[in-house]
């Protein structure tokens, strides 16, 4: 799994955070965090989850996941993980993303 420890402020300029899933910074102030949309295969099938936004605990890590069909938060590290996303004071702290790449033969790889 690829990590990069980005800083709120300077999220949306670092080049990492493009892509599928990214960090939409029009929506994301808060403790709302934002994302583009993308694709995300559950098994055999290959789902699309449309742009949205996820409410975020604040004073916690939250664990931003893909689920088919929409985003949600949880309180552990498993299947769909994003993002790594810290809080405190009713604000984004540092966002750890933890997207998997993928190569055209659906192997991943780091």
């Amino acid at each position: 799994m690829t990590t990069r420890m980005l800083s709120y402020g300077r999220m949306v300029e670092d080049a990492p955070m493009s892509g599928q899933h990214s960090v939409d910074a029009d929506t994301t102030t808060g403790l709302t965090f934002g994302l583009t949309g993308g694709l995300i295969r559950e098994d055999a099938a290959v789902a699309t989850v449309a742009a949205g936004t996820v409410t975020l605990t604040d004073n916690t890590t939250n664990y931003v996941k893909a689920f088919a069909g929409a985003y949600g938060t949880g309180t552990t590290p498993d299947q769909g993980l994003l993002y790594k996303v810290t809080t405190s004071g009713g604000a984004i702290t540092a966002i750890v993303d933890c997207r998997m790449s993928y190569h055209t033969d659906n192997t991943s790889f780091v």
